[in-house]
């Protein structure tokens, strides 16, 4: 039986994810070893076992050496890791759009809800607001604050899904996923005739269709194709 798509378990997630970021920070594979480690396996063969059912599965291939794990298209194109950037204006939807990706198996980060953890800014925390301009407002200890945890998120994620209308914080933010490599997807219910931006091309998709935004970052299709 072909286990190609097959979805992948917590721990084979984790340890795929774990893969992609060493090769990422590395420029080469991990070793066995250093996976049952990371996994806090007492024993390598536990790894080799979880490593043999990524195989299957299709996320990688592998030869007989220390350094011979390879991943696969499949595995470069899964997203597990998301980052909602919107406006304040659009929070009940970001809410909602995060419950749909994490039913469907994503991690998420949505700047508007706290229950994860994360710092909830909003300009109601900032003093004196109405005399602060560009400059200013950056020396507030609050505003440090929240680019700290909003960039901490943005590191974290692997992908971020712009949701429109936005303004220009969540835009720099898609610019920051894009110049770092990370993929970007841009979402509207509706794109209105006339409202568009040539810059939106960084983007890996660009649709209004939320199905198929969770295709494509599942891997299922590849942009502007059908699932």
């Amino acid at each position: 039986m072909n286990n190609h798509n097959k979805p992948l378990t917590r721990r084979q997630g984790e340890a795929l994810q774990f893969i992609k970021s060493f090769v990422s920070n590395n420029g080469y594979p991990p070793t066995v070893r250093e996976i049952a480690d990371h996994m806090h396996y007492q024993s390598a063969s536990t790894a080799f076992q979880l490593l043999e059912q990524l195989v299957k599965k299709g996320y990688v291939n592998k030869g007989d050496r220390p350094r011979m794990i390879q991943l696969t298209q499949q595995a470069e194109a899964l997203t597990r890791k998301i980052y909602l950037a919107s406006s304040w204006k659009n929070a009940d939807k970001v809410k909602y759009i995060k419950g749909l990706l994490v039913s469907s198996g994503f991690e998420v980060d949505a700047f508007c809800d706290p229950d994860d953890g994360r710092f909830v800014f909003s300009f109601d925390l900032l003093p004196d607001v109405e005399n602060k301009d560009a400059r200013t407002v950056l020396k507030e200890p609050v505003v440090q604050r929240a680019f700290i945890e909003d960039k901490k998120w943005l590191d974290w994620a692997d992908t971020v899904l712009l949701i429109l209308p936005a303004g220009k914080s969540a835009h720099l933010e898609a610019g920051y996923a894009a110049g770092t490599g990370k993929r970007l997807v841009i979402y509207q219910e509706e794109f209105p005739a006339g409202e568009f931006d040539v810059m939106y091309g960084f983007a890996d998709l660009v649709s209004s269709d939320l199905q198929e935004i969770i295709c494509f970052m599942r891997g299922d299709i590849i942009a502007g194709q059908g699932a």
